[in-house]
């Protein structure tokens, strides 16, 4: 018979969500099946001979809860992004404790700046009182009363007492107001001074031409005076320059303390309140620790010690190594607590979620080379376009005999073949 070409009306295979989901009918191979949504929509399912229409895929649909998932393909709800989004975002750790720096660190980083930190066990007493009467002493360290202080600054060192020039001296002789001797006085004086002449055999051989202080040595005995006495004139008469002394008033020497006839400081006699010191003392002093300044704060650059309290506030502003979440010490995510709205992901997630369907494009109507899914509602109307079965001509277009004639009663099937 020769190709004919006729046109129908196709009606598919359709009912009612409620009527399909009731009946739960096993659609043929290839049967297309519509659904019409209680929303006024246009589903449609293809069969595949076997599966019950509960469990068949929609063929397309414009709601991604009609998407079949898997384990490996899954939607997300706007409470799972919600918590994504709210998830932490890549950290970034610092090698060590930073200024400004709003980064955890490392555990390495931290612990390595604590153990730069004195240990409160460590620190000597000083360091907590900032009270030198807490200080270690030594035979070579010593800190000193404010009574010692005293009684040093109050000892009678016996250098620099000794005169060693005029103006060292008390002014208080017998010169007039010019107590100290000036040259004209002293050559004045001098003038006066007893002035050796000779010596005479007796006292009558004294000369009688002379003048003041002329001295002449008498060899013969003379009255009450011995043998080789001088006299001298005074300007009246010859007066004896002899005769007894009273010694009685001297100072003797073995009465003369041992610095004055040394001059040296080790010969000086010490008691509780005048010490002289040694090198060795001096150097001890001198080596003493400074007065200190106290910093109320651990400080940049600054040499000098914090007070106890201020490394106490410092210390307790840093945190515990308890008191540290895993995460803190190791840097690794899979150390972070997780709970129901924060989570981490594996690769294999990502994976699963990139490799989710893209939002997709549904064309209002069937169109020409689009790749897009059509909506229910654009097939609905391109296929309400199409002839309906009723208004196929049923007039002979060269028929030749009743075999090819189609009727109203007959059933027709409309077969697509094969893919080749």
């Amino acid at each position: 018979m020769a190709d004919k070409e006729v046109f129908v009306t196709i009606i598919t295979r359709g009912g009612t969500t409620e009527e399909w989901e009731s009946a739960n009918p096993t659609p043929k191979d290839r049967e297309f099946c519509v659904e019409a949504t209680t929303d006024g929509k246009r589903k449609f399912k293809i069969g595949d001979g076997v599966t019950a229409w509960s469990d068949l895929p929609y063929a397309t649909t414009d709601e991604l809860a009609d998407l079949t998932q898997d384990a490996t393909h899954r939607t997300v709800t706007d409470a799972e992004k919600a918590a994504w989004n709210a998830k932490q975002d890549a950290l970034t750790f610092d090698d060590a404790p930073a200024a400004g720096s709003n980064n955890p660190v490392k555990s390495s980083g931290i612990k390595t700046a604590l153990d730069a930190k004195a240990n409160d066990a460590d620190l000597a007493a000083i360091a907590k009182s900032g009270k030198l009467s807490d200080a270690t002493e030594d035979a070579t360290h010593r800190t000193v009363t404010d009574a010692e202080k005293a009684t040093w600054n109050a000892a009678a060192g016996i250098e620099g007492q000794i005169p060693t020039k005029t103006s060292d001296l008390t002014n208080d002789g017998e010169n007039g107001t010019d107590k100290f001797a000036t040259e004209s006085y002293v050559n004045q004086k001098m003038s006066q001074i007893y002035r050796y002449k000779g010596s005479v055999a007796t006292y009558a051989e004294l000369p009688s031409t002379h003048d003041v202080g002329d001295v002449y040595n008498v060899i013969a005995a003379y009255g009450d005076y011995p043998a080789g006495t001088n006299f001298a004139w005074n300007g009246t008469e010859w007066d004896s320059l002899g005769g007894s002394i009273d010694t009685s008033a001297f100072v003797e020497e073995s009465e003369l303390a041992p610095i004055a006839k040394s001059g040296k400081l080790s010969d000086a006699t010490e008691d509780a309140t005048h010490r002289v010191v040694t090198d060795t003392e001096k150097a001890a002093w001198n080596a003493k620790q400074s007065a200190l300044t106290f910093d109320d704060a651990p400080t940049a650059g600054s040499n000098n010690p914090v007070k106890s309290s201020g490394i106490k506030t410092a210390l307790d502003a840093k945190a515990n190594d308890a008191d540290l979440a895993a995460i803190a010490k190791s840097g690794d995510l899979a150390d972070a607590t997780q709970d129901a709205t924060h989570r981490v992901v594996t690769d294999t997630e990502k994976a699963a979620w990139n490799a989710k369907q893209s939002a997709l494009t549904f064309d209002d109507a069937p169109t020409a080379g689009s790749t897009n899914p059509a909506t229910s509602g654009g097939i609905k109307t391109a296929l309400n376009e199409k002839a309906a079965k009723s208004e196929i001509v049923r007039t002979s277009t060269g028929l030749t005999d009743s075999d090819d004639l189609m009727r109203y009663s007959d059933t027709l099937t409309i077969n697509g073949g094969g893919v080749s």
